[in-house]
């Protein structure tokens, strides 16, 4: 039975969808059915989704308190349903827990006395046809971080999953209505991190609202089919037979690989395909405010003189406002007031980006706003005129001829470096007449991407002792201050003790840290029992080098099959060196021979040896001159990869002399 035939047997529909019965709004397939599916179907699959429904509507809610009117403004409502086939235990891992983040606004919903309505199902069926639904009772919220504003909060829905096992069958359903909501999501995905059977998307609007539906590919989702529903109309789509995204290491992101509909509103003035209105709203809300007074430039330790400053003073403002306010965890594109962040001392990206425009206007810089969606995140289409493609506000400054992006995100330092997911990025530039997508490439020296790694050993008869050092430059310190950013104190020296126990050092005596939040390199030392072997063979002694830096970058590829090609954040190097004392008594054997490995594109590896007055040093260097490896590559890099680390860990072997 083919997989085609499977689809038409699988699924019914029991109820209509945002009903307000407590039921499931899909029934589940015949275990007799769903039985037949298998994992030979589903090459490198560990589940198969047979449905993947997102139902949306948006409509007005109307509030109102002891008889008198308080507020009318949109409501929005979406449910999402995944039934799916497991196969394996990493399936059931996946399944078997359940997180839903979403930001909450209490303080206006306890006024209103209008919150949000969340509710959430879960339910399985084993092969015999028997279904355990899961109780209330088992979901939790959480609070997770405050919000921009304090009127906002970030939460948490959880749950578990007992018992799954592979050959199960897992519904779970949520429904999120918000009311007063701007922040809606208007772009909808097909795909998913497994084999979709059925994909649908429906979305209900008012008929007096005028939108307009974009669908990429538009050969692959096609039209909707409409239906008249009382006052609204119901658009539907559907699509079969979806392969799998998987989540890879440097891979493709998952919003460019998926098929999507993006919901947008029909504007009169649809110049850049919409884009000029949207500009015009956004810089009459959130940039046309008043300037920042005297006495916070002062307090900053800026000059208040209004008057053209140098890229010099740019930096400065930058830097001083990163140490000035403490950046929040959640980012929207919208800031809020200048006073609110000036008075709570802290905001998301967005926010201090405000707050450095306004002081860069009272010196009569050229600063437009721009809308980040950055690598981590994908691409954005560009005939798609809404703000849901971006996580952030940031700034475009002309100076002196020069214009350069200016980014509050946590991976960048106080002194301020281009950051690498920006690099290669289109932004939006907002400007009174219209937008600009503005395409950013940086120049990149490979010198300037080097991270280091070094070693000094003391052997003993059975251990080894190390001090360790690695110096992370450019992505790979972005990366990991971005990790570490909101750490102090022992929740940060147990991160360290943890990272240099990966692979570096079996039990730490001491860890430290440079000051990794102002400065563009992330430098990490630490003593203590290497993780390297030391054995004692008769009148030898033997030494096993163990490296963290390429095998921490080998153990991201865990895949033997690859899905895409591999994009790395940009080029690197890696440089690393271990000086081995040779113990009293002892000397090393001939020198091992030096190993050179290359592939194509720049990507080249050399260990050798030498012997420096009573030390043996052990030198490797890797280039990995490209940013892409193509897929069909895949198996040559990982072997690359694992040759060099076998000729960096060969034994070294020192023989007794007296």
């Amino acid at each position: 039975m083919t997989t085609q035939r499977l689809l038409f047997m699988l699924l019914f529909i029991t109820t209509s969808a945002h009903s307000d019965e407590p039921t499931f709004y899909r029934g589940l397939p015949r275990a007799s059915e769903t039985n037949k599916i298998t994992a030979d179907q589903f090459k490198q699959a560990d589940a198969v989704i047979l449905l993947r429904e997102t139902i949306y509507g948006e409509g007005t809610s109307t509030t109102s308190w002891r008889g008198s009117y308080i507020a009318t403004g949109d409501q929005t409502s979406t449910t999402r349903i995944v039934i799916a086939k497991l196969f394996n235990e990493d399936a059931v891992k996946h399944f078997g827990s359940f997180e839903y983040e979403f930001v909450d606004f209490p303080e206006i919903q306890d006024i209103l006395k209008n919150k949000p309505i969340l509710k959430f199902r879960a339910r399985v069926m084993k092969p015999d046809s028997t279904v355990w639904t899961m109780p209330d009772s088992s979901v939790s919220t959480i609070t997770v971080a405050a919000g921009t504003d304090d009127s906002s909060v970030l939460k948490k829905v959880l749950f578990k999953i007992p018992d799954l096992a592979p050959g199960d069958v897992v519904q779970i359903e949520y429904v999120h209505t918000q009311r007063f909501s701007d922040r809606v999501k208007r772009i909808f995905f097909y795909h998913d991190r497994y084999p979709v059977l059925y994909s649908n998307l429906s979305i209900y609007t008012p008929k007096k609202d005028t939108f307009k539906f974009l669908s990429f590919p538009p050969e692959k989702v096609g039209q909707p089919v409409v239906t008249e529903v009382e006052d609204a109309w119901l658009y539907s789509w559907g699509v079969r037979n979806l392969a799998a995204i998987p989540d890879e290491a440097f891979g493709t992101r998952f919003a460019d690989a998926s098929f999507f509909t993006a919901i947008v509103e029909k504007s009169d003035d649809d110049a850049d395909n919409g884009w000029r209105s949207l500009a015009r709203s956004f810089l009459w809300k959130y940039a046309n405010k008043p300037r920042v007074n005297k006495s916070f430039m002062k307090e900053l330790g800026l000059r208040i003189a209004d008057g053209k400053p140098q890229w010099e003073e740019v930096d400065q403002v930058y830097a001083a406002l990163r140490k000035y306010f403490k950046l929040e965890r959640t980012n929207s594109i919208y800031p809020a007031t200048l006073d609110k962040i000036l008075e709570k001392k802290s905001g998301d990206a967005s926010d201090i980006a405000y707050v450095m425009l306004k002081i860069l206007d009272r010196w009569n810089v050229s600063v437009t706003p721009v809308l980040i969606r950055d690598r981590r995140d994908g691409i954005y289409e560009q005939s798609v005129a809404t703000t849901s493609w971006f996580e952030r506000m940031g700034l475009l400054i002309s100076l002196d001829g020069i214009d350069k992006v200016y980014d509050f995100d946590p991976g960048i330092p106080t002194a301020y470096e281009n950051p690498w997911f920006l690099h290669c990025s289109t932004v939006l530039a907002l400007h009174d007449t219209g937008v600009a997508h503005l395409y950013l490439e940086f120049p990149l020296k490979l010198k300037d991407l080097m991270s280091k790694e070094r070693h000094h050993v003391t052997l003993e008869k059975m251990k080894a002792t190390d001090e360790v050092s690695f110096s992370f430059k450019a992505a790979s310190a972005q990366r990991l201050r971005e990790q570490l950013y909101t750490m102090y104190g022992e929740e940060l020296t147990t991160k360290l003790r943890t990272l240099v126990e990966k692979s570096a050092l079996r039990t730490t005596d001491m860890v430290a840290i440079n000051n990794f939040r102002d400065m563009s390199e992330v430098s990490i030392t630490a003593r203590g029992d290497a993780q390297a072997a030391v054995n004692a063979i008769d009148s030898f002694l033997i030494f096993s080098p163990k490296n963290h830096l390429l095998r921490e970058l080998r153990n991201k590829f865990s895949e033997t099959e690859r899905f895409g090609d591999i994009y790395f954040d940009e080029a690197f190097c890696y440089s690393m060196t271990w000086h081995v004392d040779i113990p009293s008594g002892y000397a090393p054997t001939p020198a091992l021979d030096p190993l050179v490995l290359k592939m194509e594109s720049g990507i080249v590896s050399q260990v050798k040896y030498n012997t420096e007055a009573n030390a043996l040093v052990i030198q490797a260097d890797i280039i990995v001159g490209t940013q892409t490896v193509q897929v069909e590559k895949y198996r040559q890099f990982i072997d690359f990869l694992e040759k060099t680390m076998q000729s960096i860990e060969r034994d070294i072997t020192f023989v007794r002399t007296r």
